[in-house]
């Protein structure tokens, strides 16, 4: 049986089939490009949070897009699993040490998962295992979590309070003297630059200076030495309380004494009443008057001329004392040997022995005087002897 077409509807065959062909070649093409028949190893990892994530995402690694993004899942610990498509031929390359790093292009839009090797990798990852993730901090993350609204109104009352002080610095034109200060600010530096710099020689010479180091040695060696430890611990122990306690009870009971001694009825008080009555008795007016007439009569100032020529003349005859002294000594000696001489003769020797026993029974009065001893025989003295 035929069939004849006519020639509009062998056109809209034809028509129809290279439509047909055309939407099979795109389709081929395109399971090409996505690899949508291409064999592929799924792996997972767990995120805290999952906002940016959509399936089909790109999953890159070394910044080449080596799979997309699966299933995403909330897990019972409220943390977000992530499933990780990886084509085949680029599975190898997921080794033991791997990172799944979630990022934004750009800062914006949506998130892609990088992997993200670490140094000295191991082993290929088996499919199913787990990557460890990273998540960083990014811009929109960190605007997210950050309140506009207190920080407005911080900024609100931050102005407010600026210009509630410039208002005050309008006022009694405390604006123009600050600025005016601040203009005497500058030559002030100047100075103070200027000084530093006439300052910085001798420094640096006073630094330089062997002498310095030396005095520093000695200082250390000071505050190093055991004696000055020593003088510390013994200031420590008198800054004690118990000697403090003491300390302050003797200055407490010494300004007690103190105090009850200018009382009202004190010793002091009545001390100053016997004087002011002393010195308000006429006879101190008299022996004040006296004292002065003798300070003004002529007889006192003859006294001390007569004194002072008594000192000159003591200091004339001065020097001649030791050889009068001197021949007064040689004058008794002489005068001794003479009395011993004349002791030996008969009749002074007999009355100077009654002399002594005389004054030896006075002075033993009360008890009995001893009997006296035999005189010896005196010897008659020669003529010679007697001159």
């Amino acid at each position: 049986m035929k069939f004849s077409l006519s020639s509009r509807e062998r056109a809209a065959g034809l028509f129809l089939a290279g439509s047909l062909t055309l939407i099979a070649v795109f389709f081929a093409a395109a399971a090409v490009r996505n690899r949508w028949f291409a064999p592929r190893v799924a792996f997972h990892t767990v995120l805290a949070r999952g906002d940016g994530l959509h399936a089909g995402s790109a999953v890159l690694l070394a910044g080449v897009e080596v799979g997309e993004i699966g299933e995403i899942t909330i897990t019972e610990s409220n943390q977000v699993d992530v499933q990780l498509i990886v084509w085949a031929e680029h599975a190898r390359r997921i080794r033991t040490g791997v990172r799944a790093v979630p990022r934004r292009m750009l800062g914006i839009g949506d998130k892609r998962v990088h992997l993200v090797p670490q140094p000295g990798a191991g082993k290929p990852l088996q499919g199913g295992a787990l990557i460890a993730a990273q998540e960083p901090l990014e811009i929109l993350d960190l605007l997210e979590t950050i309140d506009f609204g207190q920080y407005l109104r911080t900024l609100d009352r931050t102005v407010a309070s600026f210009e509630k002080i410039l208002a005050l610095l309008e006022q009694d034109g405390r604006l123009d003297r600050l600025f005016a200060t601040m203009d005497r600010v500058g030559p002030l530096l100047a100075r103070l630059d200027k000084l530093l710099d006439e300052a910085a020689p001798p420094m640096t010479a006073l630094l330089q200076d062997p002498a310095l180091g030396v005095t520093l040695q000695g200082a250390a060696t000071l505050l190093s030495d055991p004696a000055l430890r020593g003088l510390l611990r013994g200031g420590a122990s008198m800054l004690e309380r118990g000697r403090m306690d003491r300390l302050l009870g003797r200055a407490d009971s010494a300004f007690e004494r103190l105090d009850r001694l200018t009382a009202q009825d004190g010793h002091l008080l009545r001390i100053l009443d016997s004087a002011d009555k002393v010195m308000g008795d006429g006879r101190a007016d008299r022996l004040v008057a006296s004292l002065e007439r003798l300070a003004d009569d002529k007889r006192t100032g003859a006294m001390v001329d007569h004194l002072a020529v008594l000192a000159e003349q003591m200091a004339r005859v001065g020097p001649e004392i030791p050889a009068i002294t001197k021949d007064l000594q040689n004058t008794m000696r002489e005068a001794v040997i003479v009395l011993r001489a004349l002791q030996h003769t008969w009749t002074l020797g007999s009355e100077s022995r009654k002399a002594r026993e005389e004054l030896k029974e006075k002075q033993e009065a009360p008890a009995p005087a001893p009997a006296p001893a035999p005189a010896p025989t005196p010897t008659p003295a020669t003529p010679g002897a007697a001159r």
